[in-house]
């Protein structure tokens, strides 16, 4: 990538475009820009807000940067903090997430997408595959009554919301009845004769 590339990445993402656009509109593969995202420094944390400072301000930052200038000298001359200017490219790098849709667990998906959690990242903190929890929020693999109890430990939902759709799912305009949240009890079979 040259340098013009570099500045009109940093320019299209403080203007909130993702990734797949700025490819396209480079004429380079999506991997291209992720591996010029990924080298820039950054804070460990989401940034979720535009940068407090005009987009002019903020391209100079970038062009500055890209020209070899060291973050302490950045900070100097912009009159910024060293985290303040990390932050602005922690901003231009980050990934934004995609809003979960076609849930079969509508309160825990909208719980992720207000609070900023990928599918991936949602998984790491269960300790389970991202695969597996895409197949359980498509409905595809039931959630277990243990990886429940995790979600409801890091959301706070309780379990009634979590499982509501399952639990009350809707049926050509009539609720089905309801279900009863304890496991159900040993059947005895019949003694065949």
């Amino acid at each position: 990538m040259t340098y013009e590339d570099k500045l009109t990445v940093c320019r299209m993402r403080l203007n909130g475009s993702n990734i797949s656009s700025i490819a396209e509109e480079l004429g380079c593969s999506y991997q291209t820009i992720c591996n010029f995202l990924k080298k820039l420094p950054r804070v460990d944390r989401q940034i979720r807000s535009h940068p407090n400072r005009s987009n002019k301000k903020l391209m100079a930052v970038c062009a500055d940067y890209l020209a070899g200038a060291s973050i302490g000298s950045l900070a100097k001359t912009y009159r910024m903090s060293e985290p303040e200017v990390l932050e602005i490219f922690s901003y231009i790098a980050e990934k934004k997430p995609i809003a979960i849709r076609n849930s079969q667990y509508p309160a825990l998906t909208d719980w992720m997408n207000l609070n900023g959690y990928t599918v991936q990242s949602f998984a790491v903190l269960l300790d389970i595959p991202a695969s597996k929890l895409s197949r359980i929020i498509n409905g595809r693999t039931h959630l277990r009554y243990e990886t429940a109890m995790q979600i409801k430990d890091i959301t706070g939902l309780p379990l009634r919301k979590i499982y509501h759709h399952v639990l009350n799912p809707k049926q050509e305009g009539k609720e089905a009845p309801q279900v009863s949240l304890e496991p159900p009890k040993k059947q005895q079979k019949e003694a065949v004769v």
